[in-house]
């Protein structure tokens, strides 16, 4: 029974994963704004005593978005018997978001040298939340630059027309 239902929605899944590879330029910036906290909530899971694969494929089950649709393709080959590793390093390597890539290969090296994964998780996100702060503030400083040329162009001239014209009627100048 169980095997039909891989079967059935396996391809289905396959199809999702196509048709969102065409849009990812567009969503790449909403898989590194998930990855944050994606990363935060597994760090969490582990440090409470839960292994990596499972809390990985825990907190993939309950997601929803376009990371979550990159990460099922995970814990999809690991349930098909790849190696998580194998599986992780692949997924992430393929993947055209610079974050992901990178929290692939520090929780592959993580897990390869012994260290504590929870610590290198919470760093990921600490880093993942810095560069969308950086990247916000360009846009902010972007926007602030063409808000600036209407006013400048527009509404400052026309301000100086409007306080100037009475005064120019009353002197008599005809305007």
């Amino acid at each position: 029974m169980q095997i039909e239902k891989r079967v059935l929605v396996s391809p289905r899944f396959e199809y999702q994963r196509s048709a969102k590879i065409k849009k990812s330029k567009k969503k790449s910036s909403s898989i590194d704004n998930e990855l944050a906290d994606f990363a935060l909530l597994l760090s969490l899971c582990v440090k409470n005593g839960l292994g990596i694969e499972q809390s990985f494929s825990w907190i993939v089950k309950r997601m929803t978005g376009n990371l979550a649709l990159m990460l099922e393709e995970i814990v999809r080959r690991v349930e098909l018997g790849e190696s998580f590793l194998d599986a992780l390093n692949e997924v992430s390597g393929s993947s055209e978001s610079a974050a992901l890539s990178e929290f692939g290969s520090k929780v592959s090296l993580s897990i390869t040298r012994g260290t504590p994964v929870s610590e290198a998780l919470i760093a990921q996100s600490a880093t993942i939340n810095h560069q969308l702060a950086q990247k916000e503030m360009q846009k902010a400083t972007s926007n602030e630059t063409k808000m600036l040329l209407p006013m400048v162009f527009l509404i400052l001239p026309m301000s100086v027309l409007m306080a100037s014209f009475p005064s120019l009627s009353n002197l008599g100048l005809g305007i």
